[in-house]
């Protein structure tokens, strides 16, 4: 798995995921979103694209919902989009849309940024 910042504008971040979203991937970039933001930037709006996602894991899963609970400690927001079909069906079956903010796109995503939406 790797993290890419794609933009950054107006306080938010632009993330997306590239590879294979497992526990071998999550143990090597368990850190890499506060290195990649900067630690001080995790209170910010964060889109995190996993348009490049391979396949997702229960690992891949804890690390999504480790990432959501320390930007809204920092005070921030994130926002997973653009989440593969494969993907969605685990999402779905986990019913994670009831703990993790996910839009069905990058324009989607920014909506509920700006409209404070807690849902796409």
């Amino acid at each position: 798995m790797h993290l890419k910042l794609d933009e950054q504008e107006n306080g938010i971040f632009k993330i997306s995921v590239h590879g294979r979203v497992s526990q071998t991937a999550v143990e090597d970039c368990a850190t890499q979103l506060p290195q990649l933001i900067g630690p001080d930037n995790l209170g910010s709006k964060i889109l995190l694209s996993l348009h490049g996602a391979e396949q997702i894991d229960s690992s891949g899963i804890g690390w999504l919902l480790s990432m959501d609970k320390q930007v809204r400690q920092a005070g921030g927001e994130l926002i997973i989009h653009s989440v593969p079909l494969e993907i969605q069906h685990v999402f779905n079956l986990m019913k994670l849309g009831k703990v993790l903010k996910i839009a069905k796109d990058a324009r989607a995503a920014t909506q509920m940024i700006q409209t404070g939406e807690t849902h796409g």
